[in-house]
Formats: structure tokens, C-alpha cells, sequence
């Protein structure tokens, strides 16, 4: 897995220290470099990165309350601070970072972050599926408090601009996330596209005619002709694995 790590600083020359240290990792990683805390918060909301290195002494929001504002919707994200100071640790204690790397950074510090970074990335990917595992469940995440939702209870999933909206038997939950990256982590015996927008429980399917898909909570859908014929065969292939296996 080529981890995505975000590199923010206002000066370009550090990014361009970072990026040339960042090339020479041991591993592939995918970087993307930011001159503004804004500009790193506006593209962490679209799609989420995995590491970030980030300046704190910034015009504008610094890095901590950048660092805070990603908090806010996002507890998994791994935060490394890069200073010209060390007198930070007691204000940024509450956003959690892994590490303060003092500049000018050296090779060591840098790779030895990365390395610790990628290996509480791991632990916690490991953790959501190994829970989701145990009870056929997924976990989000929804105002950076954890959710599991069994997948009993998911009827589908929506985007809502830069949202998906989770409608289970009982409420709806709305989360930041995209709806590529939640596919890839379902069960795909259980779970079909039904529109660009949306995923669909077969489980909760009552029944398929005239282009139409009844749901058992009362709601219909109404997928194109090409995405209702994946319906349809999906659905049937769902209905037959129920009836040999515990799906």
C-alpha cells in the first residue's frame, strides 16, 4: 500500500527539502506538498491523507490550529510537526501528534517518524478490520467519534457533495469520506453500485421489476439501464450464496 503523505510549510524551500528527503524513502509513498494550512485542510477534507508533515509557524492559521480543525472530523490521520522551535509540545498535545521534528531535519529523524507513522497506520487498519470482521460490520467515523454499523442494518449508501450519507434501518449518518475508498472495504457478495452516486444493501432488497428496486424500508430506486442489469445479476447471486453459505 503506497501511504498518502501531505507536506505543508509556507516556506517552498523546506518543501523542497522535505519532498527530495520523501523521494528517497525506503518505500514508495504518495506526497503532495501545501503552502498554507488552508489549502492542506481544504484537500484533507476531499480526500483524506494518511501522514502529515506540518509546519506550525505559519501566516495565516498555524499548524496547530490547522492540526485541530483536522481533529475535528478526522482521529486517524497521523500528525508529525515540523519546527524551528521546540516549545510546542504542552499547545499541541491535544491534536495528538506522533512527533515534533526540529529543523533543520535530519535523514534519521525524518525516516524514523515515517517509519513509526506507517506502523500506527497499520495497527489502527488492522483494528477496523479485524472489528468489522467479527460482526460483518463497518466503522466509521462521524464527527471524529467511532461508529460500527452492522451490515444487517446498512440499507445504502449516498454522496451528498463531499459527504456520504448512510441510511441503516433506523437513522442516517453523514460522514466525510469518498465513496471509492468505502466500496473497496465491503463485502462485495452483500454490496452493489446502483448509481455513480450509491451503494446499495442487497440484503435489503423486496423487489426488482420495471426498472425499479423496492426496498424493504418502503423507499424505491431507480438505476440506468446499464447499472440495473449489474443489479439485478448481483442480486440474484446474492440470493443464491444466502442459500449455500452465511453471507
Amino acid at each position: 500500500m503506497n501511504y498518502r503523505v501531505a507536506i505543508c510549510d509556507d516556506d517552498q524551500v523546506a518543501i523542497d527539502v522535505l519532498e527530495f528527503k520523501m523521494s528517497k524513502y525506503k518505500q514508495p509513498v504518495k506526497y503532495e506538498s501545501f503552502l498554507s494550512g488552508e489549502l492542506l485542510y481544504d484537500a484533507h477534507i476531499k480526500d483524506k491523507f494518511d501522514i502529515i508533515l506540518l509546519d506550525i509557524q505559519m501566516p495565516g492559521k498555524n499548524g496547530i490550529e490547522v492540526a485541530k480543525m483536522i481533529r475535528e472530523t478526522d482521529t486517524s490521520a497521523v500528525i508529525v510537526f515540523t519546527t524551528a522551535m521546540d516549545n510546542y509540545a504542552l499547545e499541541a498535545y491535544s491534536v495528538q501528534p506522533l512527533d515534533f521534528l526540529v529543523k533543520p531535519i535530519n535523514d534519521q529523524d525524518l525516516y524514523s517518524a515515517i517509519d513509526r507513522a506507517i506502523i500506527q497506520c497499520k495497527q489502527a487498519e488492522t483494528y477496523k478490520k479485524q472489528v468489522e470482521q467479527q460482526v460483518k460490520s463497518i466503522v466509521i467515523e462521524v464527527n471524529t467519534k467511532p461508529i460500527r454499523l452492522k451490515y444487517d442494518d446498512i440499507i445504502k449508501f449516498e454522496t451528498s457533495k463531499r459527504n456520504i450519507v448512510v441510511t441503516t434501518i433506523n437513522e442516517k449518518f453523514t460522514y466525510r469520506s469518498q465513496l471509492s475508498h468505502l466500496e473497496s472495504k465491503l463485502d462485495e457478495n452483500r454490496f452493489v453500485r446502483f448509481a455513480q452516486h450509491g451503494i446499495l444493501n442487497l440484503s435489503h432488497v423486496e423487489s426488482i421489476e420495471s426498472g425499479q428496486v423496492k426496498l424493504d424500508n418502503g423507499e424505491s430506486i431507480y438505476p440506468s439501464r446499464r447499472r440495473m442489469r449489474i443489479v439485478n445479476e448481483a442480486h440474484t447471486m446474492y440470493l443464491w450464496a444466502k442459500e449455500t453459505s452465511d453471507i
